[in-house]
């Protein structure tokens, strides 16, 4: 069932992907020190915090009303279709979602 995006989810969500993007950009500074790199760890964790959110957020939203049927099936499959729609914020998000772990793990190292 899909659910009508509210501006709680769509502002939890931004934070979160800000959150991750901070996190990303703060792990290309050269740090030479041996502690834990609270500069890079805090931004994760605010990002987790956000996304845990984001889905309690999402999860509640009222669901989406279905259209009425009023329009007839077409015929046949059309000769020519439209230019494909990017959608750049689920580019930007899978993007910080592959890059993420990376990240957390050359923390470690």
């Amino acid at each position: 069932m899909q659910r009508s995006s509210t501006p709680l989810a769509t502002t939890l969500g931004t934070a979160a992907l800000l959150s991750a993007a901070a996190a990303w950009g703060t792990a290309w500074y050269r740090y030479d020190e041996d502690t834990p790199r609270l500069d890079v760890l805090v931004p994760l964790a605010l990002a987790a915090l956000f996304v845990a959110a984001w889905l309690l957020a999402s999860r509640s939203a009222p669901p989406v009303r279905p259209l009425p049927a009023t329009a007839p099936a077409q015929g046949r499959i059309p000769g020519k279709l439209g230019a494909v729609r990017r959608d750049w914020g689920y580019v930007v998000a899978a993007y910080l979602t592959v890059w993420a772990p990376f990240v957390a793990a050359s923390l470690i190292s």
